[in-house]
């Protein structure tokens, strides 16, 4: 109350102005020397609306001393039709109300126009007086008994007649006297006719004359009466009739002419009521008044008069009230907007907004009758903010066509891509699970792509989106990869994409304008189609589109302030159904303004009615109570837009509220939506912010409705959640379980859900989970496991439960998908490091199914049962596998089961290693087979190798020397050239001796020689192998030579030691070795063929060069300087290397006398000066100056030096 107290309202009447503004004063000159100018008898007082006309006079008359001299007279015209005739004549007879109602009646006796005063006290009591004089008096005249009493009881006067006759005549006389006066001043005769001898005329005419023609008399009689000397007319110049002023300005003259003073008129008027030249002939001074409020000085006032708002909310945004005061230009009407805003912004009980409420109050005082027509949905505004729909029709007709032009080549293009697929997708191996055809399935498929579906290759099916499949496919043909390149697939996807998002932009506009306000639909026009859309050129608006303000209605429309929600605003002025809450609510969701998702709402069946299909799509329609309500009447259009904002908004909160619904409410709600569409169920079913529970709560009830429509994704949602089915939350699991085996959804997990056995059973029976490791287990533990046992044995044991079971359909399903159940369960087993333990039967079943060899073989690895009889296993390809992993009883049936299918035993050695001992007896071809495998173990070997009967045809050389040896010695090889070749190739020398020697104890055995020979053979033989058997002597010498003659490599004298000398001979001169010369020189003493040597020394200047090239022991040089058989070239090449080596200088003279052609120039050891005679002695001169022993002489002659001869001796 004290913040209303503060406030005080601005009077819309006449102000006083500042008198010391200079436009006052000079005004107020003007008027001053008028009054000072008797001949200014008519003074125009000129101004715009609301310039301060009348205010200037107000303060002017209010200083002026003779200001009760001054009647204002005031007549407004507030009706629109200024072309009734009847108006002027009202405004006539409200002249001269007005004048005759300022005047005191006492001052116009005369007039006839009567007055009702009051009585004062003193006149009742003087008309009391008369009455009762008068009526003593008649009283008196014919009964003196009063008035004798009087004067003689009384009053004892001595003249009682005199008296008595002078009080009747008084009491008679006085009334008569007051009562003619009285009548006199009240009464007057006019005379209209006289008559003179059947003669009759008319003194006033009656006719049709205007009221101030026929009262000029009886006006100019009140203002003479009165003494008035100014009288103000005001707002005449409304009535846009100039006949009035010419009427008073006649009345002036006359009452000017009969006036002892000047009696002036003051004409309060617009500036354009006259042309220009009528002006000044009518008025004799005109005064024009500088408006206090422009156009263009209104800002600051403005701003001035809405500064005193003290509360916040309340106040008006500056922008607003800047906006606004460029079209107000008169301060009465921004007191009045003022005031109303002061009442109704502190007297609604409503959410208030202080710009739009301003904006409404402005609209209400500047066009107040077109706001009252707003109101009742009629006039020119209502139809202008109701054409909305036609800026967005036009437009959604544009983008609609823009749509339809994409969504063209976007089909185009999808049309020609499934096309392609159709012709390259093998369908002999695909199972797409449709009876569409496979271009329109793929068509469809694209069409969205994010979609999931069921797709099997071969028995193993699962989810698959488009570009998933796509995928698979290029992975499985390399050539279909390819020609997706060739069609730049990638580039084709760009594009569809392009397409879609175009597309949803467009969609998206055509929404957002919907709630687009008007003001910003009006923003994107051009003047020229904006002024069409304000139907300013038609005629039957011309009152309002031409008005001073209409630019102002156009501002208010175009910022928002106005806008297509106006009906709202009904609420301000009048009480309907709607509560307070209500009109909050509904006020700030058309404004955009935010509020709580929790506002409580009184009569939310009542809101609705108020709001609009587009304003369920609105940022903060979200309303608890207002959701209920449209659940409640099953409004699913205005239901479902709400949750559209929800989901836009990300609102956790009205998310958070749904999830609290109970069953009942929660399934009332899905069931709207989904009898919408499922597009539209799915729409809010796929909102990312919804938690998991209420997912799964939605989802389990949509699939209660038996009518639900299959959906690949919301298919897939279910499939992955078969949490669903443990909700307790859901009351008819069984009708889920029905939908679900209707729309063919599997659940993909199973293993969370607890629910009855009875479900399970449902589930297994009608297949309505994915076929795999972990689902397999969950049921088989629900229908087939006692329960005591632990989830490892179950998972070892499982095909055992499943195959063995008493559940057709779980075993049905099993070996429909055996492929992918077994490798999953490979891979746990596998993890987890256990034995699976399938029982034999289980075992052999997968093993004859048609799982892959490479799973079968993983089964094989992984599994622990044993088979009772190999037999049972079809493919023979899997028994080796078997008897590697023991998983084959040992007996003879299966090893003989075995090999003679197979043939061969080497697959099986491990198993015989471990599990065999010769207990019970195999044929011989099996036994020769296993000592003839080089996996066989040595203990197996000894023991099977003692029952053999039968030599081996053919050995396997990689048994081992061992067992190579043990086989030789007991003769179990046949002697032939494979053999003779294996037993070469295991280059083990003492074998081959020793086979040789066994090969020719033999009797009619075949030329080992002419085997060894053999060039696929002797090719085998190494020098070491051939030089063993010429020490043997397993060969005659002719045998041998022709023996080494066919090797006919270099062999190693010294390496067959063992040979005859012949032998030795033959290879010495045909086969030597440049190495052996070394070893000769070295063992010089002992060597036998020493004579040969010599021989081939002297023959060979390469062997010559190579004993030069050695290092040669004192006692080798001594032999072969001494030998007589030596050639001295070969002499001189050893003594020559021997000196150059500086080696034994001691023997260097005795070797140099010893030999016969240089034996002279030994001599110069004893300084002597021998002369060098033949090449020879040359030879050895040159090398002794070469390592500075001697010199030699221009006379060849040599001179001995003995110095250096010591220090290399030293």
């Amino acid at each position: 109350m004290s913040e209303q107290k503060k406030f005080k309202f601005h009077k819309l009447t006449p102000r006083m102005v500042d008198s010391s503004h200079p436009s006052y004063k000079i005004s107020k000159k003007a008027l001053d020397d008028a009054y000072l100018d008797n001949d200014i008898k008519n003074i125009a007082i000129t101004g715009i609306y609301g310039s301060g006309k009348s205010s200037f006079l107000k303060t002017y008359f209010n200083n002026e001393a003779n200001q009760n001299n001054m009647i204002n007279v005031s007549i407004a015209d507030f009706e629109g039709d200024t072309k009734n005739p009847n108006k002027i004549k009202i405004a006539e007879h409200q002249i001269i109300n007005q004048i005759l109602y300022q005047i005191p009646s006492y001052k116009i006796p005369l007039s006839k126009f009567r007055l009702k005063d009051k009585r004062r006290w003193w006149q009742v009591f003087l008309f009391a007086f008369v009455l009762i004089l008068f009526a003593l008096g008649m009283f008196s005249l014919f009964n003196r008994s009063l008035l004798e009493f009087i004067f003689t009881d009384l009053l004892h006067v001595n003249k009682v007649l005199f008296y008595m006759n002078l009080t009747v005549v008084l009491s008679l006389l006085l009334p008569l006297i007051f009562a003619s006066v009285w009548l006199s001043r009240r009464i007057s005769f006019k005379l209209s006719k006289f008559s003179f001898k059947g003669a009759e005329s008319e003194l006033i005419e009656e006719d049709d004359a205007q009221l101030l023609d026929q009262e000029v008399r009886e006006i100019v009689y009140l203002i003479l009466a009165s003494g008035i000397d100014t009288i103000i007319f005001e707002d005449l110049d409304r009535f846009n009739d100039i006949f009035i002023f010419i009427r008073l300005r006649e009345i002036n003259s006359l009452v000017n002419s009969k006036s002892d003073k000047t009696v002036r008129f003051i004409y309060v008027i617009k500036d354009d009521l006259f042309e220009s030249k009528d002006r000044t002939k009518f008025f004799d001074l005109m005064i024009p008044i500088i408006p206090e409020v422009t156009s263009h000085n209104s800002r600051g006032k403005v701003l001035e008069i809405f500064s005193d708002i003290e509360e916040e909310e309340l106040k008006i945004s500056p922008k607003i009230l800047e906006k606004i005061s460029v079209f107000i230009d008169d301060m009465r009407l921004l007191y009045s907007i003022r005031n109303e805003y002061e009442i109704y912004s502190k007297g609604l009980e409503a959410d208030v907004y202080s710009d739009e409420l301003f904006a409404l109050l402005v609209l209400k005082n500047v066009f107040p009758k077109e706001f009252e027509e707003l109101e009742n949905d009629r006039g020119y505004l209502y139809k202008i903010l109701n054409k909305r729909n036609t800026l967005i029709k036009e437009y959604e007709t544009s983008l609609n066509r823009k749509i339809k032009e994409r969504e063209e080549l976007k089909n185009l293009l999808v049309t020609r891509f499934s096309d392609f697929l159709a012709m390259n997708i093998p369908t002999s191996e695909i199972d797409l699970k449709t009876n569409e055809s496979l271009g329109q399935f793929m068509y469809n498929w694209y069409r969205n792509k994010e979609s999931s579906k069921l797709i099997y290759f071969g028995y193993n099916g699962s989810y698959y989106t488009f570009n998933n499949f796509i995928e698979v496919l290029s992975n499985k043909d390399a050539s279909l990869k390819e020609r997706l390149k060739q069609i730049n697939y990638d580039d084709f996807d760009l594009k569809i994409e392009s397409l879609d998002q175009e597309i949803k932009n467009l969609n998206v506009e055509i929404n957002r304008r919907h709630t687009t306000k008007t003001c910003d639909l009006l923003l994107e026009l051009d003047e020229g189609t904006l002024s069409l859309y304000f139907e300013e050129e038609k005629k039957e608006f011309k009152d309002i589109t031409e008005n001073h303000y209409f630019p102002l209605m156009r501002v208010l429309m175009l910022s928002g302030l106005v806008d297509e929600n106006y009906w709202r605003y009904k609420g301000y002025f009048h009480e309907g159904y709607l509560g307070h809450n209500d009109n909050i609510f509904i006020n700030r969701v058309l404004s955009g303004k935010s509020v709580n998702n929790d506002f409580e709402l009184e009569n939310p069946s009542i809101v609705i009615t108020y709001l609009e299909d587009v304003d369920y799509r609105r940022k903060d329609i979200i309303n608890y109570n207002l959701i209920d309500e449209l659940i409640n009447q099953q409004k699913g259009r205005q239901l479902f837009n709400i949750l559209k904002v929800v989901k836009s908004n990300n609102d956790l909160e009205a998310v958070s509220y749904i999830s609290l619904f109970n069953y009942t409410k929660l399934k009332k709600m899905v069931e709207i939506l989904l009898n919408i569409g499922f597009d539209v169920f799915f729409d809010f079913f796929s909102n990312s912010d919804l938690p998991s529970d209420l997912r799964l709560k939605i989802s389990g009830i949509a699939c209660e409705n038996q009518t639900l429509d299959f959906n690949s994704d919301f298919n897939m949602y279910v499939s992955k959640n078969g949490e669903i089915l443990g909700l307790d939350y859901l009351e008819n699991k069984m009708l889920i379980l029905q939908t679900l085996e209707r729309l063919d959804i599997k659940f993909e997990n199973i293993t969370n859900i607890v629910v009855q056995k009875e479900i399970s059973q449902f589930i297994a029976d009608k297949r309505l989970y994915i076929m795999n490791l972990d689902n397999l287990i969950k049921l088989t533990n629900e229908l087939l496991v006692d329960q005591s046992y632990t989830d490892q044995d179950t998972l070892q044991k499982l095909f055992k439960y499943v195959f063995q079971g008493t559940n057709k359909s779980l075993q049905e399903y099993t070996n429909e998908n055996l492929e992918e159940i077994v490798t999953q369960y490979l891979d746990r087993i596998e993890e987890k490091n256990l034995k699976a333990s399938s029982s034999g039967k289980a075992f052999i079943s997968m093993l004859n199914s048609n799982l892959s060899e490479d799973s079968k073989v993983r089964l094989i690895e992984a599994e622990s049962s044993i088979i009772s009889n190999l037999k049972d296993v079809n493919s023979i390809r899997f028994w080796a596998e078997l008897f590697r992993k023991d998983l084959v009883k040992s007996n003879k049936e299966n090893l003989m089961t075995y090999f003679e299918e197979i043939g061969e035993v080497s697959s099986i050695i491990g198993f015989l290693n471990k599990n065999y001992r010769v207990e019970f007896a195999l044929n011989q071809d099996m036994y020769r087979k296993i000592i003839n495998d080089e996996k066989t173990d040595i203990n197996l070997f000894n023991m099977i190798r003692r029952k053999v009967t039968e030599t081996l045809e053919e050995i396997n050389p990689d048994v081992g020397i061992e067992k190579l040896k043990a086989l030789t010695y007991s003769n179990l090889i046949e002697y032939n050239t494979k053999n003779l070749s294996h037993i070469i190739y295991v280059n083990d020398n003492s074998l081959v001796i020793q086979f040789i020697k066994k090969a020719k104890s033999v009797k009619n055995q075949v030329d080992i020689v002419s085997i060894l020979i053999q060039s696929d053979i002797l090719e085998l033989l190494s020098v070491s192998m051939v030089e063993d058997i010429l020490n043997e002597s397993l060969f005659n010498d002719t045998e041998n030579i022709r023996l080494v003659q066919s090797y006919n490599k270099k062999l190693s004298l010294f390496n067959i030691t063992g040979a005859t000398k012949e032998i030795r001979i033959f290879v010495f001169n045909n086969y030597f070795r440049k190495e052996d010369v070394e070893l000769i020189i070295r063992d010089y003493k002992h060597f036998d063929l020493w004579n040969e040597f010599i021989t081939m020394v002297n023959a060979s200047v390469d062997l010559m060069n190579e004993v030069e090239s050695k290092n040669k022991p004192e006692g080798f040089i001594d032999k072969a300087i001494g030998d007589e058989n030596l050639e001295e070239l070969a002499k001189l090449k050893i003594l020559n290397s021997i000196i150059l080596d500086k080696k034994f200088q001691y023997k260097w003279k005795t070797w140099i006398k010893s030999i016969e052609s240089i034996k002279t120039i030994s001599s110069v050891f004893d300084n002597g000066k021998p002369t060098l005679e033949n090449q020879y002695q040359l030879s050895i001169a040159e090398t002794l100056r070469d390592i500075g022993v001697v010199s030699i002489g221009n006379n060849k002659r040599m001179h001995f030096k003995p110095k250096k001869f010591e220090e290399i001796r030293n």
